[in-house]
């Protein structure tokens, strides 16, 4: 992805104005990747995906990141909705300058068959999460209400919603496909109009909250009606509706406002993986890794934060440890730094 805060892609080239861009980044430093395409030292990238990650299709995409004509911004000319759906896509031939990317995407197997031992200069970017991960902010949802409310949270923003129909489909097809355009263009517009209806309930429980109004099911029914027409079965879900709404006019106002955040972040990847697995998950990665060459730098991301524990946080130390005795054995003595 590309930083949301840096201004240019000028400033590509500006190491005080990208190291800030990358600092007050929600993704942080994980964004490094597209900067460093545009300045001429990445021309390749393998991800290699965990089964329940699907952001982006399966195959090799070769396109360009540039210097937009217009904008003067860093922008992309893949037309995956990873990309487009960001606004981050313009079309091929719209750069004053760019360089060129082939990226490769896969699990672990297929990307196996699908590139050669590397036997020139590479990074190796190791996200902890790749083996386990949760969604923090369902995780902390969950904390403070409990399971079956948080249930009923992932129920109305799960894929029984219209718009997320249409966004698998178009993330499962990738641009091509002859209704792409106009699911693109109706999903973008449901999604809208969800995501203000959305916000029309929540406001009206923090104005019940703030007048201390008693609840009456009455004064939301005609925001139940409307949200009904976003799923694809309405009727059923309206039950659902109404007991999430009676559970939210019980919460202080700090967990009303953590529902309505872990609802727009319902769609993260959830998948807390047992120990067994995980160990099984890095003795394969090794086995893929043994016949490249060494990389010149390893980056590992815990992907567990004071803030966001997208790594589960009791299995985060173990994966850790686990993946620097991997890269020991394939590397021998290796210098490790460790930074917060």
């Amino acid at each position: 992805m590309i930083p949301e805060k840096l201004k240019t892609a000028d400033d590509v080239y500006n190491t005080e104005k990208l190291y800030e861009a990358l600092e007050l980044s929600q993704s942080g430093i994980a964004e490094f990747i597209t900067p460093a395409v545009y300045a001429g030292h990445i021309n390749c990238m393998t991800w290699i995906r965990p089964p329940w990650s699907n952001q982006i299709r399966d195959g090799i995409h070769n396109f360009e990141v540039g210097k937009h004509r217009s904008s003067g911004m860093l922008r992309v000319s893949c037309p995956e909705p990873y990309f487009a759906d960001e606004g981050f896509y313009v079309k091929p031939g719209s750069f004053v300058t760019f360089e060129s990317l082939r990226l490769v995407v896969g699990e672990l197997e297929q990307v196996s068959e699908t590139i050669s031992p590397i036997q020139s200069p590479w990074i190796l970017d190791i996200c902890l999460d790749y083996f386990s991960v949760n969604n923090p902010f369902l995780k902390e949802y969950e904390k403070r209400v409990g399971k079956e409310s948080t249930n009923k949270l992932r129920q109305l923003f799960s894929t029984k919603l219209k718009w997320r129909e249409l966004e698998e489909k178009r993330i499962g097809n990738g641009p091509g496909y002859p209704e792409y355009e106009s699911d693109t263009i109706n999903q973008k517009r449901e999604k809208q109009m969800f995501e203000k209806c959305i916000d029309s309930l929540f406001t009206s429980i923090e104005e019940s909250h703030n007048a201390a109004k008693v609840f009456k099911l009455s004064d939301y029914q005609s925001i139940i009606d409307e949200l009904a027409l976003f799923y694809r079965d309405g009727d059923s879900i309206k039950t659902v509706l109404i007991q999430f709404i009676e559970s939210l006019i019980l919460l202080p106002k700090e967990s009303v406002k953590l529902a309505q955040l872990a609802g727009s972040m319902a769609d993260l990847p959830e998948h807390e993986t047992d120990m067994k697995k995980i160990d099984k998950m890095v003795e394969s990665l090794e086995a893929f890794l043994k016949p490249h060459c060494a990389p010149k730098i390893i980056t590992i991301a815990r992907s567990s934060s004071d803030e966001y524990d997208y790594t589960p946080v009791d299995q985060v130390g173990g994966i850790l440890h686990s993946v620097i005795n991997m890269i020991q054995r394939l590397y021998g003595d290796i210098h490790v730094e460790y930074n917060s």
